[in-house]
């Protein structure tokens, strides 16, 4: 690209042009990321934060369902309401 053309008299039109093109395809990169990311809303992300075994605080994503319930009771509850046929007693 000749970048000369651009700076000359009439040229300040094809910049913002140009600058406005490539905010359009930022703001549409920004959407498209958070909807892949968020599964369109069903995700919730967030960060977690911990440390290694050096000490030395590591973060990472956390993706829960939005749907999810708290406590390992709930998770327990939806495995086996699925298979009432299981026996297994105290779980």
């Amino acid at each position: 690209m000749d970048t000369e053309k651009l700076f000359k008299p009439g040229g300040k039109f094809k910049i913002i042009v140009v600058y406005l093109l490539f905010m359009v395809v930022f703001i549409a990169a920004v959407i498209i990321g958070n909807s892949i990311q968020t599964d369109d809303g069903k995700v919730s992300v967030s960060n977690v934060y911990f440390k290694n075994y050096n000490g030395k605080q590591l973060r990472a994503k956390l993706f829960r369902p939005i749907d999810a319930n708290h406590g390992i009771a709930a998770i327990k509850n939806k495995i086996f309401k699925k298979c009432p046929t299981s026996n297994h007693p105290g779980l």
